[in-house]
């Protein structure tokens, strides 16, 4: 996926969670995608500490925050490492400490080396769909101030999912709580109507849903994703 000029460039706060389906559900090949599509994400932010922050978070079965609020000083040094996270299919694969000599060499803040454990996703090592694990954990440990969560910026979440939860009502009781803690939440998923409700009941309003008709078409969503949130940014 190319590397797209910045269509948000709001001087605004914004703390920003993206939920990444990496469940069985999903082929190495329709990772590699996912994260493709988070990199063209992140590109269209003009990314700062002190501007818009984001965060990812791979969910199947086990969940684990790959990067925090907090942890990634700017728009260059995650999308460089973005490049060596997922294992699939004729991807490059590299070790956390190339990974942090890397980072090193261009003079940029690292994570440390137990945080880079997590940073490898693999589809083989989720069996089950736990949205609500996700969601969960989004609310409780990643928007909060420990984790670099601003109480001036507006939370945003983006769930990408190519499967249905294992637990549709703890899924849809754990974003009622998300919503009552003023999180804006869109879902991105599969095309057909039945899924559409369930994601109807995870994202803020149904606007919020938008729907693909397979991996391979993220790339043509992204403004559609990013424009409303750059609008509610500047809303601010």
């Amino acid at each position: 996926m190319e590397r797209r000029k910045c269509v948000c460039a709001s001087p605004k706060t914004a703390d920003i969670v993206f939920l990444l389906d990496a469940s069985h559900w999903v082929t190495p090949d329709e990772l590699l995608l996912g994260r493709d599509f988070f990199r063209s994400f992140v590109d269209a932010f003009s990314y700062d500490m002190d501007g818009v922050k984001i965060a990812i978070v791979p969910f199947g079965k086990r969940i684990g925050p790959m990067f925090h609020l907090s942890q990634i000083p700017t728009k260059d040094y995650l999308l460089m490492v973005l490049r060596y996270q997922t294992r699939g299919r004729n991807s490059e694969k590299r070790t956390s400490s190339q990974i942090l000599r890397t980072a090193s060499q261009r003079r940029t803040r690292t994570v440390t080396q137990t945080e880079l454990t997590g940073l490898y996703i693999s589809s083989r090592c989720v069996r089950d769909t736990r949205t609500d694990f996700a969601l969960n954990l989004a609310r409780l440990q990643l928007f909060n101030k420990k984790s670099g969560d601003r109480h001036s910026a507006p939370n945003f979440l983006v769930l990408l999912s190519a499967s249905r939860s294992q637990n549709t009502q703890a899924t849809e009781s754990a974003a009622s709580l998300l919503t009552k803690t003023d999180t804006t939440s869109y879902v991105i998923g599969p095309g057909n109507s039945r899924d559409q409700a369930k994601m109807a009941a995870i994202a803020t309003t149904p606007n919020r849903v938008i729907t693909v008709e397979d991996f391979q078409n993220l790339g043509a969503i992204r403004d559609k994703l990013v424009s409303p949130i750059c609008d509610e940014i500047e809303d601010t």
